[in-house]
């Protein structure tokens, strides 16, 4: 809640008509809605539906004034008529002129607070890097991303992102995480260094884990400093919980395998002829990702094969010629 109270205070109750904007969050399930307090009443934002474990940056715009008041963003200027706000999420207008709520006009507006009310989930919430103008002023950043997306391609994840403007960018840091919260670089991509035009960058990550991968962006300036992170996005793997791939080496008779696991623990790695007749078995130990073997192959004769993996939880079938 934005508005003008003595009672905006740390355990205080809030009063309606101290508030100007109040956003109010119901947690269903594994999803999150947002209400807007319009006048006395709330009411649904259309559109707005927000994931548990997921970074999202808020910023509001708001004019309890007596006349229209304008700012830019992303180079394109906005304006908010008397009595509105504007609300943006994650460098996206999420919701246009809102109504305010119960503050009377004109009123100045310096308090904040957050209130928790009826909650029967053990949900938690995090909230930081809070910040408070006066004014509607936008900050120009030395690296602005306008956009930063991902995508199901096969098994990989396609991922792209926009900057209208850069200032010193020496680098993009790509981050991945399973779980929105420790992260790991897995792609440097240069930077255009000083840029006043859109520039657009893409990577392909080709080993995605299974389930959501959360990425976010870390820019280098060319200094090394850290400029700026981007917003977290969560992308759903097409990936299998574990999947393998076997190749030959026919000249020094090995086989060759390339598995991903989902967790560590033992395998059974066994290959058949096509008339079902076993030609090799051995026990692997597993480490949780990426992993290679080679066996040698003195057994199997030329032709088409069926390779089994098994784990604890899964039996895995795959195809090869030798």
């Amino acid at each position: 809640m934005v508005g003008n109270g003595a009672n905006f205070t740390d355990g205080g109750v809030y009063a309606a008509n101290q508030t100007f904007a109040q956003l109010e969050f119901t947690l269903s399930g594994t999803t999150i809605s947002v209400k807007n307090r319009a006048g006395t009443t709330l009411a649904t934002i259309a559109g707005l539906t927000f994931h548990k474990n997921t970074t999202y940056e808020f910023e509001l715009y708001l004019n309890n004034g007596i006349a229209t008041t304008t700012y830019t963003r992303n180079s394109i200027a906005q304006s908010v008529p008397i009595n509105t706000f504007d609300l943006w999420i994650n460098n996206v207008l999420a919701a246009d002129n809102l109504a305010k709520g119960s503050l009377a006009a004109n009123t100045n507006i310096n308090s904040f607070m957050f209130y928790g009310l009826n909650s029967t989930d053990a949900a938690a919430i995090t909230l930081d890097d809070i910040a408070y103008s006066n004014y509607t002023v936008q900050t120009t950043l030395p690296v602005e991303i306008t956009a930063f997306n991902g995508s199901v391609n096969s098994l990989a994840i396609d991922l792209n992102w926009t900057t209208t403007s850069e200032k010193d960018n020496s680098d993009f840091e790509l981050l991945r995480s399973s779980s929105a919260h420790h992260f790991m670089k897995i792609a440097t991509i240069k930077g255009a260094g000083h840029s006043s035009v859109i520039q657009n960058y893409s990577y392909q990550d080709v080993k995605p884990l299974p389930g959501i991968n959360y990425y976010q962006l870390k820019q280098i300036d060319l200094n090394g400093a850290i400029g700026m992170e981007s917003a977290i996005i969560a992308v759903r793997s097409a990936a299998i919980t574990s999947h393998f791939k076997v190749s030959t080496h026919k000249e020094k008779k090995l086989i060759e395998l390339t598995i991903y696991a989902a967790n560590d623990g033992n395998a059974t790695l066994k290959i058949y002829d096509l008339n079902g007749r076993r030609l090799f078995d051995n026990l692997l130990k597993l480490s949780k990702g990426y992993q290679n073997f080679s066996f040698p192959s003195p057994t199997i004769v030329h032709g088409l094969h069926i390779a089994t993996l098994t784990t604890g939880n899964e039996k895995i079938t795959n195809k090869f010629i030798y």
